[in-house]
């Protein structure tokens, strides 16, 4: 069988490329710096904090705004001098214990990814990186490996559950993740398995961290630099003997000789092919729930194409986005639940009651319950009166799911 990469590979060093070619094709594109509006919006926002402790699920302050370290970070790479002061205050924060992050693995890993990628990038840059204390690199070294670890093991293809199919955890026991599941998991989980080569230096250092990885010696180092909540992490189960969290033989077993559906951390760009391939796999449909959507309590149909299905080039095809048809730990994702009723008390009287029950995934508190009641009199006939008192829950984002007031497809 032709090996069709190393052929291109050969073909490439058989063509005989000037000198002044050569050099500009071994030199990396420059990242674009982002736009100063943007970098000044990081700068004015508060300081992302990282506790499982925290309200919500994600195990952050910010699991709806937290891109502003990273994008801090790419300022500072970018020659931009006037985001150092607060990316150097966002590091040494999350430094700091009990502002670190939980690294379970698990669903907050997305979040984590904001300042992981914030440490990387940061390390790129000399000036920024010099000005952190030896002690002050030793926590961020001990960080970064956490989330290494942690992420390795959920998404490993020797983790025992995937081995056995049965019910995935995180390092604290938490069951809510599954490395198959939407985008949003699986790109923050196996994220840090592309943002670690970047910190540490390649895909070997990692492959070799990882395969050398001594859990109790991590664990005392933790202690030392009081990094609480990865600690407690990494503790869980020592502390929590009945809890389903693995203990640190079964986190190193699963973590030697990684691998992520066969493919090793030294093929990074296999893993964003596993994740492009997977983020775009379901089939064009014309709506949630096989293309009819969903009804609204006042008979509005939406979360479906209001016209133009006719004309979508790929319809029945593979290419959609997983997350307009997808499942995580309460089943479908295009969940709503409706429950309404009318009660004609009299000729002249009818009450109505109900709730809608609807669910997302990306809210710490994922149900939202919206009731509803009213009545309806007629004091005299001909004559009605009628009032409702109602509750409308409504998640942050969850707008794209409604029709928008200009006409032209929408999904």
């Amino acid at each position: 069988m032709i090996n069709r990469r190393n052929l291109l590979r050969g073909t490439l060093a058989a063509v005989a490329l000037p000198p002044a070619v050569r050099a500009l094709a071994a030199v990396p594109p420059a990242l674009s710096p982002p736009p100063k509006a943007s970098v000044d919006a990081a700068i004015a926002t508060g300081l992302t904090r990282y506790n499982r402790y925290l309200k919500g699920g994600a195990h952050t302050n910010r699991g709806e705004s937290g891109g502003a370290p990273v994008l801090l970070a790419l300022a500072s790479l970018t020659g931009d001098t006037r985001a150092d002061a607060r990316l150097l205050e966002q590091m040494r924060y999350t430094l700091t214990g009990g502002n670190d992050i939980s690294a379970n693995g698990g669903y907050p890993a997305q979040h984590e990814r904001n300042v992981t990628a914030m440490f990387a990038l940061a390390k790129l840059t000399p000036r920024i990186w010099k000005q952190l204390t030896p002690d002050e690199i030793t926590r961020a070294d001990l960080l970064m490996t956490g989330a290494l670890v942690a992420s390795a093991f959920t998404t490993s293809d020797t983790n025992p559950s995937v081995l056995a199919n049965t019910q995935q955890y995180a390092l604290d026991g938490d069951n809510n993740l599954n490395r198959g599941w939407n985008p949003n998991y699986r790109e923050g989980m196996l994220g840090m398995l592309l943002v670690a080569p970047v910190y540490f230096g390649g895909a070997a250092r990692v492959q070799a961290l990882l395969d050398n990885f001594d859990h109790a010696a991590f664990v005392r180092e933790l202690a030392a630099q009081r990094l609480t909540d990865l600690h407690e992490t990494f503790t869980w189960k020592a502390a929590h003997g009945d809890s389903p969290a693995p203990d640190g033989p079964a986190i190193q077993r699963a973590i030697r000789g990684y691998r992520y559906l066969k493919t090793p951390v030294a093929d990074s760009m296999e893993i964003y092919r596993l994740l492009t391939v997977d983020t775009y796999g379901k089939t064009v449909i014309c709506g949630i729930n096989a293309g009819r959507g969903i009804t609204l309590p006042d008979g509005t149909i939406a979360g479906k194409l209001v016209s133009g299905c006719e004309t979508l080039p790929n319809k029945g095809r593979i290419g959609m986005l997983k997350e307009l048809d997808g499942r995580d730990a309460l089943g479908s994702r295009s969940s709503m639940l409706y429950a309404y009723d009318d009660w004609t008390m009299s000729p002249r009287l009818t009450v109505s009651y109900g709730a809608k029950y609807a669910r997302y995934d990306y809210l710490g508190e994922r149900g939202l319950l919206s009731p509803r009641a009213g009545f309806t009199l007629e004091p005299v006939k001909g004559t009605r009166v009628s009032a409702v008192l109602a509750q409308r829950m409504v998640a942050p984002g969850a707008e794209e799911f409604l029709a928008p007031a200009n006409a032209g497809p929408w999904l």
